[in-house]
């Protein structure tokens, strides 16, 4: 084996990994999945579930769970108290010319 080193590496003893994606927040995330397929019926849930996930033990998937539940939050507040105004301001917005 030409080019290649002959001494051998150092062994490193095993460590201990930590469990990185954390079951609430795994939930979290599929709460707000289900709420955005249902329409923003379960986002209230949903909303519970990422804010306690996020308490006990922060990870990415419970802020990603939380982004998608207040949103959809949001627009139902919007929807219910100010006639979807806000939804209809913003796509506005967004509209091309």
């Amino acid at each position: 084996m030409a080019g290649l080193p002959t001494a051998q590496m150092p062994h490193k003893p095993m460590q201990k990994h930590e469990a990185v994606p954390t079951t609430p927040g795994r939930i979290a995330l599929l709460f707000s999945c289900a709420g955005i397929i249902t329409f923003g019926l379960l986002s209230p849930i949903a909303l519970l579930v990422c804010i306690l996930s996020l308490i006990k033990k922060p990870d990415g998937y419970a802020v990603a769970g939380l982004v998608l539940s207040s949103i959809a939050v949001l627009i139902w507040i919007d929807i219910i108290f100010f006639g979807g105004v806000l939804v209809m301001i913003v796509l506005g917005l967004f509209a091309g010319p």
